[in-house]
């Protein structure tokens, strides 16, 4: 993959700290759900990702990579689009196109994003935040109970 790179890591002795500050967000954002790549050839990639995540089966389970706090999706471009009414972009073999973050409350969320001008659309249940110049990723918020 020439847009993408994967990589593992582990904190061993993670100190024990408050994190609370650190995991407060004015958007109500209380976790990350999902993780979107796009890939002109996803079974390709699903057989480098399940190395990656060291989970042999996970190659045939339809692009869906479950993870230990998030799932990881790899959709083809047409797929990505038609999810998120988001434009895919151009031809890759994975690039990570989005970030799901979960929230307690999407009609705080979407007045919180209006009130400091930030455009979103509405795509389903999700409101979908379009990636900033030189930022990449969509941002996509979804209530979760």
């Amino acid at each position: 993959a020439t847009d993408a790179f994967l990589f593992a890591c582990e904190r061993v002795n993670a100190p024990d700290v408050d994190r609370a500050a650190l995991q407060a967000h004015a958007n109500g954002a209380t976790g990350i759900v999902e993780i979107l790549a796009v890939s002109d050839a996803p079974g390709k990639q699903h057989e480098l990702i399940s190395v990656t995540v060291d989970n042999p089966a996970a190659e045939r389970q339809g692009g869906m990579f479950s993870l230990p706090n998030a799932d990881l999706s790899v959709l083809d471009r047409a797929a990505f689009t038609a999810r998120f009414g988001l434009p895919a972009g151009a031809p890759t073999d994975l690039r990570f196109a989005a970030v799901v973050f979960s929230v307690r409350n999407a009609d705080v969320t979407s007045r919180l994003l209006a009130a400091n001008s930030i455009q979103h659309d509405i795509a389903g249940n999700d409101i979908v935040v379009q990636p900033a110049p030189g930022q990449g990723a969509a941002f996509i918020f979804r209530e979760t109970k």
